[in-house]
């Protein structure tokens, strides 16, 4: 995760992270029929190069909901429900095999020009 993400443990701190998401991304928050927060999913305002617009995805979800499909729901949904974007790009860490598992299920390929530490993964969407 990058370094904005870590270490958040007071209201000034989340509001300074929610500050940058709404400045670089649109946010989608993710809530239970009780209108319970259950996570969200974000994703860049970046232009690609050309005429594509790559898009990066990524996603956090409460602790509570880990381990429970809703990772692999939400991005199924959200690829579904894609604007005429080209491509999707999320990047996870190379240990965090569940997060790359979310990606790969439906359809994520590994990019070759992964960091030392993240691994990205990109969807080509066609526009229809």
């Amino acid at each position: 995760m990058p370094p904005y993400f870590q270490g958040i443990e007071s209201k000034a701190q989340a509001k300074a992270w929610l500050d940058i998401i709404l400045a670089e991304s649109r946010l989608f928050l993710v809530k239970n029929k009780k209108e319970k927060v259950l996570g969200c999913v974000f994703i860049s305002h970046r232009q690609g190069q050309g005429n594509y617009q790559d898009k990066h995805l990524g996603y956090l979800l409460a602790e509570e909901q880990l381990g429970k499909g809703l990772a692999s729901e939400l991005f199924h949904a959200f690829i579904k429900q894609a604007e005429p974007w080209y491509k999707l790009i999320g990047g996870v860490d190379k240990h965090n095999f569940a997060s790359a598992k979310v990606l790969l299920k439906p359809g994520f390929t590994k990019r070759c020009n992964s960091s030392q530490s993240v691994d990205f993964y990109e969807l080509s969407l066609s526009k229809s």
